[in-house]
């Protein structure tokens, strides 16, 4: 899944550590074809749904042609399953994948 994304493991690290403003990995994310409206639908039978954010932008990268990174979608304060810890939930759809990170 992960070689459908057009950008570096670099590239992709960049863009979600400068979302978080901290060093992130690309081991830190998993990769999913769930689409954002797959997360949406899912969200509704969490314990804690999360205040959900939409924010688009463009990613421009140093390859041949410029990217577009579709949106990246945060969801804040969401807790799966009764019992597990609240955390905030990272989404950035780059068309066919989306890749994923728990801050």
């Amino acid at each position: 899944m992960r070689n459908n994304i057009q950008l570096t493991d670099e590239q992709i690290e960049e863009l979600f550590s400068a979302h978080f403003d901290v060093a992130i990995t690309i081991d830190d994310l998993v990769f999913t074809r769930d689409t954002i409206e797959d997360f949406k639908k899912s969200r509704q039978k969490w314990q804690e749904k999360g205040i959900l954010r939409i924010v688009d932008f463009i990613y421009l990268v140093t390859l041949p042609h410029e990217k577009t990174v579709k949106a990246l979608v945060e969801i804040e304060s969401v807790q799966v399953r009764k019992g597990q810890p609240r955390t905030n939930l990272c989404i950035a759809d780059f068309g066919e994948v989306r890749a994923c990170f728990n801050a």
